[in-house]
């Protein structure tokens, strides 16, 4: 079982990379994998064989994931933007309790609350960067920025609230990989010349796994020592990703939104409604099913000790 919620929670993880100003790194936190992917991704150099068997149904669901994402999230934010947009600023909100006490309970001193203003402050300015859209082109130069766009973004699927797909939107890239990725899966399929964006997608994903394995590398080495500092920046950067992913849907020209219309706004507090919702039901159900657990375990351990009793009290009567 533990290899499907595994999967699962690859999958989920792999959608959020695709959503501009969300972060798959905050999805691995509100599924309480963060740090153990950190510390198998820091490791993998010493024990190679263990952190790929530990991490291999995560990284087969991402890979799924992103691909499921590229085709029914972008057809869903295609038709009805703003309501998706939102549902997935539900999904943060419903998860900032939890984060908090995630972070007030790793906390060293009280100057680690301080960490979480430079976190907000980083959020918060990269959707006001702009520029304009990359074009399709293969040449050293244009590739080299594309696998520095590939690293960079990677920094989402390790730090949470970082948004990959915001940071390749901030900065151009991010419909030239969309596109790239989703022109390339047609193309296998109906057989036309998709050379060039092979070679697009092929550079961006080798630097994004270059990325992420530095990336954590450094964020293993953070976390041992500053776990509170650590968590503290990461809370501020999920604080601020509401107006990150609210500008981002809101300056994106490939979005068709209609704020003068009353339907859309009554879909998109229905979403937010649910979007807060659903952390808090899984929460609930998480903390049912552990109790659950412990209660199985309590009435194993005494039965157990009742057994042993029983054995004491034949061996005296012996």
């Amino acid at each position: 079982m533990k290899w499907f919620l595994d999967l699962i929670k690859g999958f989920l993880m792999g959608i959020s990379n695709i959503i501009p100003g969300f972060s798959g790194g905050t999805m691995a936190v509100i599924l309480k994998i963060y740090d153990r992917m950190i510390y198998d991704l820091s490791d993998i150099t010493k024990h190679p064989i263990k952190a790929i068997k530990d991490l291999i149904f995560i990284g087969i669901g991402l890979l799924v994931g992103m691909v499921f994402a590229m085709f029914t999230i972008v057809f869903l934010l295609e038709k009805f933007p703003f309501p998706t947009i939102i549902f997935f600023v539900g999904l943060i909100i419903g998860c900032l309790p939890q984060m908090f006490m995630q972070s007030y309970e790793a906390k060293k001193s009280k100057l680690d609350y301080l960490w979480i203003i430079p976190g907000l402050a980083l959020i918060v300015i990269i959707p006001l960067l702009s520029a304009g859209d990359a074009q399709l082109e293969i040449s050293f130069t244009a590739l080299l920025l594309l696998a520095i766009m590939g690293i960079v973004s990677s920094a989402s699927m390790v730090i949470p609230g970082l948004s990959g797909s915001l940071t390749l939107m901030a900065f151009g890239y991010y419909t030239l990989v969309l596109t790239s990725g989703t022109d390339l899966m047609k193309g296998i399929f109906d057989g036309s010349n998709v050379w060039d964006e092979f070679i697009v997608m092929a550079v961006f994903a080798v630097s994004c796994v270059v990325g992420v394995l530095l990336i954590s590398k450094l964020m293993g080495i953070l976390l041992k020592r500053w776990k509170g500092a650590v968590y503290f920046f990461i809370f501020g950067l999920i604080v601020g990703s509401p107006f990150s992913i609210i500008w981002a849907a809101c300056h994106n020209d490939e979005y068709d939104i209609n704020f003068k219309s009353a339907g859309m706004w009554c879909a998109s507090i229905i979403c937010l409604i649910i979007g807060c919702s659903l952390p808090l039901l899984v929460r609930f159900i998480e903390k049912r099913m552990n109790e659950k657990k412990t209660l199985e375990e309590s009435d194993s351990n005494d039965a157990t000790l009742n057994e042993q009793e029983q054995k004491d009290i034949v061996n005296e009567e012996q």
